[in-house]
């Protein structure tokens, strides 16, 4: 772990600012990773959960739509600006892609099965365009 966010952190380092990384983890686990979070030079909030999923034998998968729910609660608590991305520690990136994120000036969702309204949009702080149409044919 401690490799991946090390390397991970390293990529960050190189994308121009801001960029804040949001690091999600067992609570059991947080006092080493904030130790190395210090030392990486990136803008970052630490946020810590204190279910253990692998003792409850339940599997990864459910514990990364956990860590995806803390990140977004976060998000929205404290509304934050800008993409969120959820990214692996395994996962590689070329630079390029960071300066694509920031280009993105508007966003489209499909609307979740059920939803009644015939076109909702929403415009936030951050000059994003939220556009929400109703799913046809799902």
């Amino acid at each position: 772990r401690a490799a991946g966010l090390t390397r991970a952190a390293h990529a960050l380092r190189l994308v121009p600012p801001p960029v804040l990384w949001l690091v999600m983890e067992r609570a059991t686990e947080a006092p080493d990773t904030a130790r190395l979070l210090r030392g990486t030079g990136v803008s970052y909030r630490h946020l810590t959960y204190p279910e253990n999923f692998t003792a409850d034998g339940v599997g990864t998968e459910k514990e990364r739509h956990h860590q995806r729910n803390v990140a977004l609660g976060h998000v929205e608590e404290h509304r934050l600006d800008g993409v969120v991305l959820f990214a692996g520690l395994g996962d590689v990136y070329d630079l390029r892609f960071f300066d694509q994120l920031r280009q993105i000036r508007c966003m489209h969702c499909p609307a979740l099965q059920g939803y009644k309204a015939t076109r909702l949009q929403v415009w936030l702080p951050c000059s994003f365009h939220l556009s929400i149409d109703p799913l046809v044919n799902w």
